[in-house]
């Protein structure tokens, strides 16, 4: 479990998020079929670009209220 004020982790991402991709991740690093394997892949890809999406976003935002 990530404590709230570890360091390791962005303060950004909220404690949902990251066991969200680090079970993906562990998923896919237990995962004997490759199939499998790379579709676990290509869903965490599409979890961490949507996460950075919304970072961008959000840098933005407070840029443009500036």
């Amino acid at each position: 479990m990530v404590d709230d004020h570890d360091t390791r982790y962005s303060p950004l991402m909220r404690r949902e998020e990251h066991e969200g991709w680090r079970n993906l991740c562990d998923a896919a690093a237990n995962e004997k079929d490759p199939d499998k394997f790379m579709e676990l892949v290509e869903v965490l890809n599409r979890v961490l670009d949507q996460k950075e999406a919304r970072l961008w976003q959000q840098r933005a935002d407070r840029q443009g209220a500036t």
